[in-house]
């Protein structure tokens, strides 16, 4: 059902269509989960969704785990992990949220400090390096095949992704993070494609090594607010390609309505952060440069 509606929500359909559908969406969600049911029996392969979240966004992160709870293929675990020095305790949270916790449906973690847009995926590769780990924001209602499209197109290869931008070389060093396409190939493993973690992005088991991506003084130091960068920059070093699905090619993720919601694109992309960071990190590479460049 919600993957209809997304398919229906097409880049090409402009601003006042996805207002629509963003309104249409954000209303109809909540009344269509008490009609759907969750997918809590059945085979379930060795994979780990994991997320973060901050105090803006809690009251309707319940509703993003429940999409993944409707998944055509169920993950193992849905983790979501949180910083004790934002929320405390458990006893703050939504009472829909924390129900599905208390019903063992997904996991809650509460971790020191506050490793920000990082905590999505450190702390699963910490606690489940051996498996595959799928990646989603907490502002996004996720289709029910995403885990089932994402798994399909990694072939436990490659990482693959639902949203990426093509990254673009000039000189020796990246162009400006604006200029970079968001109309990429789909369904050819490259190196120049960077996953844009909301459309939700899958590490296949055993092909990102922890000792680098696991470096908190380094990528707080060098990316502190853009773990895209520092995933793709780990990827790299690993040699290991990203896919994007040919599935949703043209479509637009749908995001929840939040009030007073904080995304990071505002400071990295319009702020400029972004190219900034990526500068931090491949200043001086010239052979990951060189590796983007075998796909030209």
């Amino acid at each position: 059902m919600i993957k209809e509606i997304y398919k229906r929500v097409d880049s090409r359909f402009g601003l006042t269509k996805y207002r629509f559908y963003k309104l249409f969406l954000n209303c109809f969600y909540p009344i269509c989960l008490k009609f759907s049911s969750r997918k809590t029996d059945g085979k379930r392969p060795d994979v780990v969704v994991s997320l973060t979240s901050f105090p803006a966004r809690i009251g309707k992160v319940h509703l993003v785990i429940e999409s993944l709870l409707r998944q055509t293929v169920p993950p193992e675990k849905i983790v979501l992990y949180l910083s004790r020095d934002q929320f405390g305790d458990l006893s703050v949270l939504p009472k829909k949220l924390l129900k599905l916790h208390q019903n063992q449906l997904a996991e809650i973690r509460l971790v020191d400090g506050d490793l920000r847009s990082h905590k999505k995926y450190y702390y699963a590769f910490q606690e489940y390096g051996e498996k595959t780990i799928i990646t989603v924001d907490d502002d996004m209602i996720y289709p029910e095949d995403l885990v089932e499209v994402l798994l399909g197109a990694s072939e436990n290869r490659f990482v693959s992704c639902t949203v990426g931008s093509r990254m673009l070389v000039e000189n020796d060093s990246f162009a400006a993070y604006s200029t970079w396409e968001r109309e990429t190939e789909t369904g050819v493993p490259m190196y120049r494609i960077m996953p844009i973690g909301c459309g939700g992005v899958c590490y296949p088991a055993g092909r990102m090594k922890t000792d680098l991506l696991l470096d908190r003084e380094s990528f707080m130091k060098k990316t502190p607010t853009a773990d895209d960068v520092w995933l793709k920059y780990n990827s790299l070093e690993n040699s290991v390609k990203v896919v994007k699905t040919k599935e949703y090619e043209h479509f637009v993720f749908v995001d929840l309505m939040i009030k007073n919601n904080q995304k990071l694109m505002t400071q990295n992309v319009n702020g400029l952060k972004n190219d900034e960071q990526i500068r931090s990190l491949f200043d001086g590479r010239l052979d990951l440069i060189k590796r983007i460049r075998e796909d030209e």
